[in-house]
């Protein structure tokens, strides 16, 4: 609540019982579906509020009130959203033919009724979402429940930490690269002991000579001339 001061009072419940709800925060788009008030029952008798709005059809058995205490604007109309978005949250009425994500998972929706065995989708965000807000997670979870192949793209970005999307487990991810090999590395410590892994690059003329290793608390702290010649591991402060 940065911009406006503004009480939206909503009543929630149906047919028996009703509570009133007081939300303090950036207004309300009083026309949105969630405030409809269908099936509502008539405030109850303690209500003692108003409806603030230039047009009086926008307050209704759901929106019962809406005031502005800012100096402002008078009008406790909603022009940032989160006050909608909050007040949405806390009291909706239910609307009939919400859906979930959109026109990708009704895609996949439709492909699952088809009776697809397999479904392709070369597309993604540039950064993925946490799993219970990414529609492609959702809509390949429903298919790979029914028996259904996906395959997703990997994305256009590398290589960096998180630059990989599409990553849910139960999608088989797909990524292309500029070489079509692994290329495996295993360094020896001073006592012998040996890391199996890989590498980007692994020069011909790779000198056999083991180097010393230098711990450091901050990267940015540590002097050059010390460093020189050796393996450093620092901390890069995330």
């Amino acid at each position: 609540m940065t911009a406006k001061d503004i009480t939206i009072c909503m009543v929630d419940g149906v047919r028996s019982k009703s509570v009133i709800i007081g939300v303090f925060d950036t207004g309300i788009a009083p026309q949105h579906t969630s405030f409809n008030d269908n099936e509502m029952l008539s405030p109850p008798v303690k209500w003692k509020g108003r409806c603030e709005f230039n047009v009086t059809t926008y307050c209704n058995k759901k929106l019962i009130g809406s005031r502005n205490f800012t100096q402002q604007d008078k009008s406790p109309w909603d022009k940032i959203g989160h006050g909608t978005h909050t007040s949405s949250t806390a009291a909706e009425n239910f609307v009939g033919g919400a859906n979930f994500l959109a026109d990708v998972v009704a895609g996949l929706d439709a492909a699952i009724d088809d009776g697809v065995d397999v479904i392709s989708m070369s597309f993604g965000l540039v950064v993925s979402p946490p799993l219970y807000d990414d529609y492609v997670a959702a809509g390949a979870y429903s298919a790979m429940k029914k028996g259904i192949f996906v395959s997703c793209s990997a994305g256009n970005v590398g290589l960096g930490n998180g630059s990989v999307i599409n990553g849910a487990p139960w999608i088989l991810t797909i990524g292309a690269s500029t070489t079509d090999r692994k290329i495996s590395a295993v360094p020896v410590l001073d006592n012998r002991a040996e890391f199996e892994g890989e590498s980007a690059f692994q020069p011909t003329n790779f000198s056999r000579k083991l180097l010393p290793i230098v711990k450091g608390n901050a990267c940015e702290s540590l002097n050059t001339s010390d460093v020189k010649s050796k393996i450093v591991f620092c901390d890069t402060s995330g």
